[in-house]
């Protein structure tokens, strides 16, 4: 009998070839821009604080997620539409995000707020491992210097600092885990992108490459074939580790129909629970975002990184500078809206003495004494969520405060009663719009 999934199979190697084409170059040229960037650090004045503001390695590695992400919704459509890969004309990287522009729908809301989110999340992960690098280089430069060298004979040599810290553009060991989960988790997150919404796409296939590197879990989830709607998917869309390879493709009510029995029989029994059943799989399932949640936040990890260079100012900062625009729409929006009943009364369940200011708090995103930009945990692991902070004083010891996600549709989400200290706190680790 033919195999159902051989077709998709085909389809989706090809996507995947194609994007780890796009990875290598793209790696290449984040990994130039690195190298060149703390060459132009050392020269100057390597004590200096390095600026991460003003840095062509973070850009390039945006542009990277970006193209991976519209790349991931432009394979989708090739699926929809029938179109073969053949069709597609030749391109640089320099020019493949412009291109991909031009043949996706890029226009709306969600877009904008996954774009704005994209370029929080490459600024973050560029700026973490921009200082694991400066200090690793440093290390060096500084062991070359207390051997006697001196700072124009360590300079010479500096490309071999670059090559032993992994981060040289012919040996970018250390930068390459991290990049090609990302670009990996940008992808996939296109995929979803095209895929939520298109009434067209009743059904999901997990597509797992199988060679000797694949895990378990991916094994065992691959020519799943399960409901988009199914829950199952906002545990277990790829990534769901490092250096994961898996895609979920786009299938509709008359592939599914026309599967046998007994393959959706199997696809029926493999369930969240099941899974968590098996010690090897849990174990192998290292990311468990949903695929929105995996490109609106960032991991616990990354931020504790942030956060032990201070790094959280300059990432603030630059999602102010590069979508302020956004932010200032956003604050229109929620200004429209009040808080929600089940958030206020969550509130006041938590808080009771907030009950007398119930009508006051209810105008918080109306009439706010401050608005910050912030991150705040979110779920139980821990990760980081950009939100919009909405403060208001109720009386000489006491604030209500409200957060909005900086880049989503939704309003409100959580809110609660804090004292005059903890605003202080919150001032002091948000930035003020």
């Amino acid at each position: 009998m033919v195999n159902p999934f051989n077709a998709v199979r085909r389809q989706e190697a090809a996507n995947l070839q194609q994007l780890d084409a796009a990875e290598r170059v793209a790696l290449n040229l984040t990994a130039s821009a690195l190298a060149q960037t703390l060459r132009e650090h050392f020269e100057r004045d390597p004590d200096a604080a390095f600026d991460v503001t003003n840095n062509a390695y973070a850009d390039r590695y945006t542009d990277a997620m970006l193209f991976a992400w519209l790349l991931g919704q432009y394979h989708v459509l090739l699926r929809l539409d029938g179109i073969t890969l053949a069709d597609e004309p030749s391109f640089s990287f320099d020019e493949a995000i412009g291109w991909l522009r031009a043949q996706v729908p890029v226009s709306g809301d969600a877009y904008r707020n996954m774009d704005a989110n994209i370029r929080m999340r490459a600024f973050t992960v560029a700026s973490v491992s921009t200082e694991h690098a400066v200090n690793d280089v440093k290390s060096l430069y500084e062991k070359s210097l207390r051997e006697g060298m001196s700072k124009a004979e360590t300079m010479q040599g500096f490309d071999q600092m670059l090559t032993a810290s992994g981060v040289s553009a012919t040996n970018p060991y250390y930068l390459e885990l991290h990049y090609r989960n990302n670009m990996m988790t940008s992808y996939n997150a296109g995929r979803w992108t095209q895929i939520a919404d298109n009434d067209v796409v009743e059904y999901l296939v997990y597509v797992a490459v199988l060679d000797d590197g694949t895990t378990e879990l991916c094994r065992h989830l691959d020519d799943m074939v399960k409901p988009k709607s199914d829950p199952l998917w906002q545990k277990y869309w790829p990534p769901n580790h490092h250096k994961c390879r898996s895609t979920v493709s786009a299938w509709a009510r008359e592939q599914y129909d026309a599967l046998p029995a007994d393959v959706r029989a199997a696809s029926e029994r493999i369930t969240p629970h099941t899974l968590s059943q098996d010690s090897t799989m849990q174990k192998e399932h290292q990311f468990k975002g949903s695929p929105v949640n995996q490109m609106t936040t960032i991991p616990a990890s990354l931020h504790e990184q942030a956060e032990k260079y201070d790094l959280v100012p300059d990432i603030l900062k630059n999602v102010q500078r590069t979508s302020g625009k956004l932010l200032t729409s956003r604050r229109g929006l929620l200004a429209e809206q009040s808080v929600s009943a089940p958030v206020m009364n969550a509130a006041v369940k938590k808080a009771p003495a907030l009950d007398p200011f119930r009508e006051m708090a209810d105008r918080l995103t109306q009439e706010p004494d401050d608005v910050l930009l912030g991150f705040e945990p979110v779920g139980d692991d821990g990760d980081q969520m950009l939100a919009l902070q909405y403060l208001l004083q109720l009386d000489d010891a006491s604030w209500f405060a409200g957060s909005a996600p900086a880049f989503a549709e939704n309003g409100i989400v959580s809110a609660g009663m804090l004292t005059a200290e903890e605003v202080a706190t919150l001032r002091q680790r948000g930035l003020v719009l």
